[in-house]
Formats: C-alpha cells, sequence, structure tokens
C-alpha cells in the first residue's frame, strides 16, 4: 500500500512537470518556435497522465481505455522528435517537408491502433490484459503486432538520434557537449524502456516511463530555453566559422583563446598551436592595436597586415557586474574598398594636373581674348568716331543742300515778280513748289538722328501746307486732310512722293475748285495705307473731277508726264477715278532700295 501511494505521488509530481512544461512551451510558442518539440511534449504529456489514469481509476475498463491511449502517444512522441531533429539540424530546410514526414511517421502507428480497436482486433497487439501483482496497473502479454509496432517507433526515435549525432561529429567535441542535453532526453526513455522491460517482476510490476519521460522532457526544456534565449551554440558556432570576417576573442590580458576559420590568414593552418598565447606574440600589429585600445574601451583603427588592409574594431565584453570577461576583435577586409580608393586618390591626383593644364590654356585664351577685347574697343570706337564724324558731314551737308536749294527758290521768287505774263508766272512758281519740296525733304533729314530716312508724314504734312498756303487763290479756302500711317522711307522713295503729292496737288488746286464750283466745302484728302506687300498714297478732292480722257492716262501735259516719271521711278502704278470728285491711287512695292 505504501509504495502504490509513494508512487502515485511521483507520477502525478511528474505529471505535475510535464504539464507545467507544455504549459511554458505553449505560452512561449512564438519566442522559442518550438513547433515539432511542442508536439514531444505533448506526447509525453499524454503518456504520463493517462499513467495517472489507470494508476488512480479502480475500474478495469478504464484502465484498459487509458493503457490504449499510451500507445496512441508513442506515434505522436516518435514522430515529433524525428522532425524536431530534422529542423533543428537544419538537415530539411522545407516545412512542408517535415510536415509530410510527420504524417507519415505519427499516421501509420495511430491509424493501425485505431484500426485494431475499432475491428476488435486488440489480439494483434495485445494477447491478453491483466491486473499487475501491484493491483494498480494494467500488463500485457504481446501479440504478433506488438513487436513490430514498438520496433517501428523506436526506428524513428533512432533515425532522429542519428540525424543529431551526425551534426555533433561535423560540430566537433564542443557541440557535442553543448547538445548533451538533447542526448539525454533521448537515450532516458530508451533506458527506461530497456529497464522496464527487463526489471519489471524486481520492480513490481511498476512502470517508471512516467517519471524516466518527465526528466527527459526537462532535460529537452532545459535545452531549448538555453538554445532560445541564450543564443543558439550550434547555429552561434557556424555562424562565426563561416564568417569572412575575422572574430578573435582574448582573455582580459590579451590572451587568444579563440580564432575562426577566417583566422587561418593570420595564423596559417596553426592557429590551434596560438591558442593560450599573448595576442603580440601572433601578430605584431595586433598587439600594438591592443595597446592602443587600452583595457576597457572599444576601439577602431583601419591596419596593414599580410598585404591586405582590415577595419579592425576591439569590443570589451562585461559580465553583470561590469567585470570585464573577455575581449573580442572583428577583422573586416576592406582591401578592395582601399584599392578603389587609391583609384580614386590617382584619378584626383590626374584630374588635378589635367584641370592645371586647362587652367592654364584658359588663363593664356582669357589673356588673348582680352588683348583681343581691347583691340575691338579700339577700332569700335574709331568706326564710332568715324560713324560720327560721318553723320556730322552729312547733316550738314544736308543743311547746305536745304540752304542752297532755300537761296534758288527765293532766287527763283524774286526773279518771279518781274514776270508779267501769268501762265508763265504760274510755270514758274510751280517750279519753286517743286524746289521746295526737295528742301524740305534735306531739312527733315537735317534734323533726324536717322539720316538715312525720314518721318514720312510729317514730311507730306509740311509739303502739303506748303502747297495749300503757296498756291490756294485768295477767297476761296481749301481744306487739307491728312491720314498718313507711321512709316519711315528711305531718302529716294522719300523724295519720290513728294514730289509726286506736290504736282498732285498743284494739279487738284488749279483744277478740281473752278469759281463756279463755289469758294466753301472745297476739300482735299491725303492718304497713306501700308498693306502686306505694298505701300498706298492716295490723294483725293471733292472738285468737279478731272475730264474722261485723263483717267485713262491721255494727258500729255508736262505734269502728267512727271507724275507717271516718278511713279514708274517707284516701281508702282497710278490710277485715276471720277467718284464725288477725283481719286488718284499710286501702288508701290516694300521694298529698300540700295
Amino acid at each position: 500500500m505504501f509504495l502504490n501511494t509513494l508512487y502515485i505521488i511521483a507520477i502525478i509530481i511528474a505529471g505535475g512537470f510535464t504539464t507545467a512544461m507544455g504549459t511554458h512551451l505553449w505560452i512561449n510558442r512564438k519566442v522559442l518556435k518550438s513547433g515539432f518539440f511542442l508536439g514531444m511534449v505533448i506526447g509525453i504529456w499524454i503518456w504520463v497522465n493517462t499513467q495517472i489514469g489507470e494508476s488512480i481509476f479502480p475500474s478495469v475498463s478504464m484502465k484498459t481505455g487509458y493503457h490504449y491511449l499510451q500507445y496512441f502517444s508513442m506515434g505522436i512522441l516518435s514522430a515529433s522528435w524525428l522532425c524536431f531533429t530534422l529542423e533543428f539540424t537544419h538537415l530539411v530546410t522545407s516545412r512542408r517537408i517535415t510536415a509530410s514526414i510527420f504524417a507519415v511517421t505519427a499516421g501509420l502507428p495511430t491509424l493501425f491502433i485505431a484500426a485494431i480497436l475499432i475491428f476488435r482486433q486488440k489480439s494483434l497487439i495485445w494477447a491478453s490484459l491483466y491486473i499487475s501483482p501491484n493491483h494498480m496497473l494494467l500488463d500485457e502479454i504481446m501479440g504478433p503486432w506488438f513487436l513490430p509496432f514498438s520496433i517501428f517507433s523506436y526506428v524513428v526515435l533512432l533515425l532522429g538520434f542519428l540525424v543529431l549525432v551526425r551534426t555533433s561529429i561535423s560540430g566537433g567535441s564542443i557541440e557535442l557537449r553543448r547538445q548533451m542535453p538533447l542526448y539525454v532526453s533521448v537515450l532516458l526513455p530508451m533506458a527506461g524502456h530497456i529497464i522496464d522491460n527487463l526489471f519489471r517482476a524486481e520492480l513490481f510490476s511498476y512502470d517508471i516511463m512516467p517519471i524516466i519521460l518527465s526528466f527527459s522532457s526537462l532535460a529537452a526544456i532545459y535545452y531549448t530555453r538555453l538554445r532560445y534565449f541564450r543564443t543558439i551554440p550550434l547555429t552561434q558556432h557556424v555562424v562565426i566559422e563561416s564568417m569572412n570576417d575575422i572574430v578573435l576573442i582574448l582573455s582580459p590580458d590579451n590572451m587568444l583563446i579563440y580564432a575562426n576559420q577566417a583566422g587561418n590568414f593570420l595564423f596559417g593552418d596553426m592557429r590551434e598551436h596560438h591558442l593560450g598565447k599573448p595576442l603580440s606574440s601572433c601578430s605584431t600589429h595586433l598587439g600594438k592595436l591592443t595597446e592602443k585600445a587600452g583595457y576597457d574601451n572599444f576601439f577602431r583603427e583601419e591596419i596593414e597586415t599580410g598585404g591586405k588592409y582590415f577595419d579592425a574594431g576591439i569590443s570589451p565584453i562585461k559580465s553583470r557586474m561590469g567585470r570585464i570577461v573577455s575581449k573580442v576583435i572583428v577583422l573586416r577586409d576592406i582591401t578592395p574598398i582601399k584599392e578603389a580608393e587609391n583609384r580614386l586618390l590617382g584619378m584626383k591626383d590626374e584630374l588635378e594636373v589635367r584641370v592645371d593644364e586647362r587652367t592654364s590654356e584658359l588663363k593664356e585664351a582669357n589673356r588673348a581674348l582680352i588683348d583681343e577685347i581691347i583691340e575691338r574697343t579700339h577700332v569700335e570706337e574709331t568706326v564710332k568716331a568715324a560713324l560720327e564724324e560721318k553723320s556730322i558731314l552729312l547733316g550738314e551737308l544736308h543743311h547746305r543742300v536745304k540752304n542752297n536749294l532755300q537761296i534758288i527758290s527765293s532766287l527763283l521768287n524774286l526773279q518771279s515778280s518781274y514776270i508779267t505774263d501769268a501762265e508763265a508766272r504760274d510755270i514758274f512758281n510751280l517750279s519753286v513748289a517743286r524746289i521746295r519740296s526737295i528742301a524740305i525733304i534735306h531739312e527733315k533729314l537735317y534734323k533726324s538722328p536717322d539720316l538715312a530716312h525720314t518721318l514720312f508724314g510729317e514730311y507730306i504734312k509740311d509739303i502739303a501746307q506748303y502747297g495749300i498756303s503757296s498756291q490756294s487763290r485768295p477767297g476761296r479756302p481749301v481744306e487739307l486732310k491728312i491720314d498718313i500711317a507711321p512709316v519711315n522711307l528711305d531718302l529716294d522713295r522719300s523724295i519720290l512722293c513728294g514730289l509726286v503729292i506736290n504736282e498732285l496737288l498743284t494739279n487738284a488746286i488749279k483744277h478740281a475748285f473752278p469759281p463756279e464750283h463755289g469758294d466753301s466745302g472745297n476739300s482735299i484728302l491725303i492718304k497713306f495705307v501700308v498693306t502686306n506687300c505694298d505701300y498706298n498714297l492716295i490723294l483725293s478732292d471733292n472738285g468737279r473731277g478731272i475730264p474722261e480722257d485723263m483717267t485713262h492716262g491721255r494727258d500729255d501735259s508736262l505734269g502728267m508726264k512727271i507724275i507717271q516719271t516718278l511713279v514708274k521711278q517707284l516701281k508702282g502704278t497710278i490710277s485715276f477715278t471720277r467718284e464725288n470728285g477725283t481719286i488718284a491711287h499710286i501702288v508701290f512695292p516694300i521694298e529698300r532700295r540700295n
């Protein structure tokens, strides 16, 4: 009775441990990434708690149900162990493949037990079940399929064990020591099952597997926490050894205690022989680096050793109490960067030389350009002075021409006072008007800032007003209307247009307004219009109109011949129409005459 009570207490404690560890795994499943390891603990938890149920309940049917349930947990436990080792050692990296392996290895025994129970073929596994001598548990007589079923579960466990051994061999003795909790967790159940089968009678038919499995899960949980909360030893070793950077670990007194695979560049293939020696005896450059770094400061510097450049950093590692327990030196190869930097420096020097050469060339070109600018400025000033002198001379020339023409006009006016014949006097006065129109254009050019062109509107206005004032008859006023577009004409065409207007204006004053036409309402319109390609000079009056034969250009008078000659020199055409008087329309092209 005492042993039964003690056994129940022991397996209840084991069940409590297993439940607590399973709960811990479930709560921290996202941190621990337990996965199949959680499946292992679930399998152990089912085994332990079915043993508790089988021990506590007195009913044989209840004990039998719990006994059957134990064999379901065997498939889950062995399959979860195999998949856990495959993922842990990275032998299989595909989650889909490990899930498929779990489905096969856990599904086959589970479906086999379920089929036996459904089809009532329990004798294939258990020939018979009976109450053990301790009156708590059931003992069984094995059926024909019991041994194959057990062997399958052991083979799956053994495969996981071999996967772990393979990784330990490749990782060395250090990894073997670090993975020892995992070996304990798998070897304990195997050893316990063997002891349970060999010494069942000596143990009074007590099943020690629940207790052993609880210790097994405790060892596995310990390793899992070590793996995930204190960094992963296997992964840490693999990562550091496979790094391209050189990693050295020193003792507080600068003794070399570890060098990764990349450290062979510094120590050759004999890095193991340098362990435990002062770093200064292994590498002079690194020894000087540790001296510069001091004792407890982070230090970083670029060094050159073995024909390569390294970015070296020293970091002290301190305990929770702040005491330095070791130092880590990380050497990163920056040779390609330094070579690129040296190439850039070379290119910079070359570029500076080329810039200096180009600067010198630009200075020479600039000096030559300045000389050329000075010379051109001198020439420009000379030309400007010459142009100013020419302008002055040309203005003076126009002024003198104007004065001479005025003298000629005055002489002719004086001479006309001695002419008694009225017709001869009119002819004489007409010549004076013609000379006066030419004098006006020279006067305009003399006063204009542009000696080659005239303001055509002002010029025509002066000619027309002079003609009206000099040729109008007393008591018969004529109103003058002028509509001239703002345009500058060259000297030649301005003189030709002025002469044409003078002739037309004279004819209009003489012939358009006879005495019978009346003395009021007489007007003359001078209009100048610019189109896209032509100039249009229009002179119209509201007089009696010209004779019909003159509209067809058949007038043989001197005035008409002069007009036609002038229009021809303008490369234009002239037309006359009778419409409320006379309209003379001259059209000549817009072009600059040389």
